[in-house]
């Protein structure tokens, strides 16, 4: 799949993750010209109405919130029978690779991302989503600041957490 275009817009650049209804790929945006993360629902779910309709409500859902935790949809849509997701792409590592890394963390440190994890899947459960898949490689660490769109510049050993809805 590496190297495929979807929707004669996504190149396929790399795959990121892959979970038991989708796998997640790192993609360019050959008209925007920037680096997305693209959700591709696996085929034999796509085969399947319900699990179709699942997808499709997730992506809608998702592109409601905005919530500095939470990973923005930019697209959705079907191309040769594929069901994708279009999300922004949170560049850094995932907390199981931060721990598998780092080793356990600081007690602070880790109340910290665990306090931002919680904030993002309240949010997403008070506006009627539930994640279904929480999990420290669902969780992403930006290495630029704590906010999206209000990156704190000078500080850069702050971080924010976004939960992700992949996989």
């Amino acid at each position: 799949m590496l190297g495929e275009v979807i929707a004669n817009r996504y190149e396929l650049v790399e795959l990121v993750g892959t979970g038991g209804m989708s796998s997640v790929y790192k993609a360019h945006d050959t008209l925007l010209e920037r680096n997305v993360a693209l959700k591709i629902l696996h085929p034999h779910y796509g085969e399947d109405a319900e699990y179709v309709e699942r997808f499709r409500r997730e992506a809608q859902m998702v592109a409601q919130m905005s919530h500095p935790h939470i990973v923005t949809v930019i697209d959705r849509g079907e191309d040769g029978g594929q069901q994708y997701i279009v999300f922004e792409l949170v560049a850094g590592e995932n907390l199981k690779q931060l721990v598998e890394r780092t080793g356990p963390l600081p007690v602070r440190r880790a109340i910290e991302l665990g306090v931002a994890s919680a904030d993002a899947l309240a949010f997403a459960h008070a506006n009627g989503l539930v994640h279904r898949d929480v999990k420290p490689a669902n969780g992403l660490r930006h290495p630029e600041g704590e906010a999206k769109g209000r990156r704190q510049r000078g500080r850069p050993e702050r971080t924010r957490t976004v939960v992700r809805a992949w996989c």
